[in-house]
């Protein structure tokens, strides 16, 4: 799924209603933070989670 379709989902999985700054920019934390980890690979229009 794209970053974009991510953040969303993962909005709307924690109930908020809106992705405002504040909520776009640790989200945009956490998916860097997975990348380095190798949790996510892809590119910017498709992200994957591994295993």
């Amino acid at each position: 799924m794209s970053r974009d379709e991510l953040i969303r989902q993962a909005c709307e999985f924690f109930g908020w209603r809106r992705v405002g700054r504040d909520i776009r920019g640790f989200l945009e934390t956490e998916i860097r933070y997975l990348y380095e980890k190798g949790k996510f690979v892809g590119t910017e229009g498709g992200i994957t989670a591994v295993r």
